[in-house]
């Protein structure tokens, strides 16, 4: 925003403009004295505070980087960095559709700094973290991040299931008797929590 003292003055004065159309006062004396009190700071609003927000650090790659570099997530196989970049262009970052390459999707921005080193930290057993930082500047995806790396490097070792999804859909069926959620799902395959938010 350029100008954001003339963006409070205006929306200020659009809406005492809006209270002498829905409540016009006949003598004029009075409606400038209400417009004048109306305008006056602490009286319908405050005065304007303005904070800046400095622009996080961003890291000099994107995340399709990992793909071919392990620097960040030690331990994974290819494919199991090619499957995290593509879920996290699914969705949790603004992802664009590419071809000609190994991954169907790419984040269309680079991670911020913190994001990185949260991943990189995340991702290695008994290395917690704790990123403190402002509005908007990502904290959900510095723990989302290395949750989804965690389950995207077990998932890729996974049988595929004996039936398609939806299967045992149980909320589909009339039977009142208790049926295991993950039937279909091969025994080899570990039940477990993986995260907790």
């Amino acid at each position: 925003m350029y100008d954001p003292i003339g963006a409070f003055e205006r929306m200020r004065d659009f809406f005492v403009a809006y209270l002498d159309t829905a409540f016009k006062i006949r003598a004029a004396t009075v409606a400038d004295a209400r417009r004048e009190l109306l305008a006056t700071a602490g009286r319908m609003c405050a005065e304007p505070m303005i904070e800046p927000v400095l622009r996080y650090r961003s890291t000099p790659y994107r995340l399709e980087h990992l793909v071919d570099h392990e620097d960040v997530l030690e331990g994974f196989s290819r494919e199991a960095r090619l499957a995290f970049v593509e879920l996290v262009a699914s969705g949790l970052f603004d992802g664009e559709a590419v071809s000609g390459q190994p991954w169907k999707r790419r984040p269309q921005y680079r991670p911020f700094e913190h994001q990185a080193k949260m991943l990189k930290r995340g991702v290695r057993v008994g290395h917690p973290g704790i990123v403190t930082s402002g509005t908007g500047s990502g904290k959900t995806e510095s723990f989302l991040l290395p949750i989804f790396a965690q389950i995207t490097r077990e998932a890729v070792n996974w049988p595929k299931p004996s039936a398609p999804l939806g299967a045992e859909d149980w909320w589909r069926s009339e039977t009142r008797d208790f049926r295991p959620a993950r039937a279909t799902e091969s025994p080899e395959r570990p039940k477990a929590l993986r995260a907790l938010v």
